[in-house]
């Protein structure tokens, strides 16, 4: 996920709190200085540098938090239960626990600025889904020909104990 990315993110987050629909920039400044902050918990460690670049370009406080997926879905929930609400944005990779733990009894709410209407697909709207991430596998190819296995689960059996990093 690109600092952009984020940063882009963050910036159409404070349209959330607005009733207005359009995107005047100063409009969103002036209406997300009002709130004070811009609370975020985030997997990615990438999530302070974007908050800070966020902060320079903006003058907008963020208070970035980062987390990892179970520590997040967990403290979004407990906050949720409890009535709190003090988080304005989660950017999370867990999809399928995140919709079913945190959107689908309402604790998060998907938000899709104006302009990113358009420019994503709408395949990608619910929830937001701004990046993809790939994970690729790979072995020593000196010391096996073919693939040394056929899946993922594979790595999982006793031949792979203590080969996998």
């Amino acid at each position: 996920m690109s600092i952009l990315m984020v940063v882009t993110l963050l910036m159409s987050l404070s349209l959330v709190g607005s009733a207005k629909t359009t995107e005047n920039w100063n409009d969103i400044v002036k209406a997300a200085n009002k709130e004070g902050k811009v609370v975020v918990y985030s997997t990615t460690s990438r999530i302070m540098a974007a908050a800070e670049a966020f902060e320079q370009k903006t003058g907008i406080k963020v208070e970035a938090h980062r987390l990892s997926e179970t520590e997040l879905i967990e403290r979004v929930y407990r906050e949720a239960r409890a009535g709190i609400k003090s988080v304005d944005l989660v950017l999370i990779e867990d999809f399928p626990s995140m919709k079913e733990l945190l959107v689908a009894p309402g604790y998060l709410v998907n938000y899709i600025p104006p302009s990113a209407r358009k420019a994503v697909p709408e395949t990608m709207h619910n929830p937001l889904v701004f990046a993809h991430v790939s994970r690729v596998i790979g072995y020593n190819s000196e010391k096996y020909k073919t693939a040394p296995f056929e899946s993922i689960w594979d790595l999982t059996t006793p031949q792979w104990k203590g080969k996998v990093m």
